[in-house]
């Protein structure tokens, strides 16, 4: 008897039968056991996010555990140091992007900017920074904040390549140089007016 099996079915076949749990998946639960992942949402985020490529690339790194932080550079060479040079505690990534002393105040003030916009009381933990907040409903606030918590995490790395503060009026620099080549894109696609919709709030308090 021959069936009929289009392309497309025989190809998702042969992935779903490949399939290999990632080894950072399994770390991060037996870490955080008590937590629902939804990692297909979780590795969707970032292309859901932005487009642009070094974000993207930089999340993914995060996600499966090879961003350069102390404690992964000790795994990959044990006579690395692990400690973070600031507070002298191991630096994994939830103390490199979030815990850290010099990033604690950039993220208050980040929560108070947020708050002022949102008009509504933002409590996130290192676990919403590192993978981002989890947006079932796709709603617009989240893709925005989403955005600029990704923009924040590579403002911070680059702070601490550079073994400098983490300042928030710096980063939102940042932040409205990048919406400013966005606004761009926008008005050269003939989509202003739905980028005002989604960004206005923001570039008006940077």
């Amino acid at each position: 008897m021959i069936i009929c099996i289009k392309c497309k079915d025989f190809y998702w076949h042969l992935i779903n039968k490949t399939y290999v749990i990632p080894t950072a998946v399994n770390k991060w639960e037996e870490l955080y056991y008590y937590v629902n992942f939804d990692w297909k949402q979780i590795f969707a985020l970032p292309y859901n996010t932005t487009s642009e490529t070094s974000l993207q690339s930089m999340q993914y790194t995060i996600l499966n555990r090879f961003f350069p932080c102390k404690e992964a550079l000790h795994e990959w060479n044990c006579e690395h140091d692990r400690m973070c040079i600031k507070c002298d505690i191991e630096e994994n990534l939830e103390h490199y992007f979030f815990h850290c002393s010099i990033v604690k105040t950039f993220w208050k003030q980040f929560f108070q900017w947020w708050n002022r916009i949102s008009e509504c009381i933002l409590n996130l933990g290192a676990l919403d920074i590192i993978f981002g907040v989890m947006n079932e409903t796709n709603d617009t606030m989240i893709c925005v904040l989403n955005y600029c918590i990704i923009i924040a995490k590579k403002y911070i790395n680059s702070c601490k390549l550079q073994n400098c503060d983490c300042i928030f009026r710096r980063f939102a620099k940042t932040l409205k140089q990048r919406l400013i080549v966005e606004e761009y894109i926008a008005t050269v696609n003939h989509s202003l007016e739905e980028f005002i919709l989604k960004w206005g709030s923001v570039i008006d308090t940077l």
